[in-house]
């Protein structure tokens, strides 16, 4: 329960600083419907092995 609430309040977090628009709050719900149903159990070790460079690479992609 915490893990969602924490996610929830980071959520929040990134779309108020980055001043996201009531368009991209509703994407994100739509993205999000359902997703709970499709939802596969992966565990951390595998996710960060594979997560944590992918990210590298995405914040080295340069910004046009």
């Amino acid at each position: 329960m915490c893990g969602i609430l924490a996610s929830i309040y980071l959520v929040w977090r990134i779309g108020t600083v980055g001043d996201w628009t009531l368009e991209c709050w509703v994407l994100l719900l739509i993205c999000l419907i359902g997703v709970r149903k499709d939802q596969a159990d992966v565990e951390w070790m595998k996710f960060l092995a594979a997560g944590v460079p992918f990210l590298g690479v995405l914040r080295q992609s340069p910004v046009p």
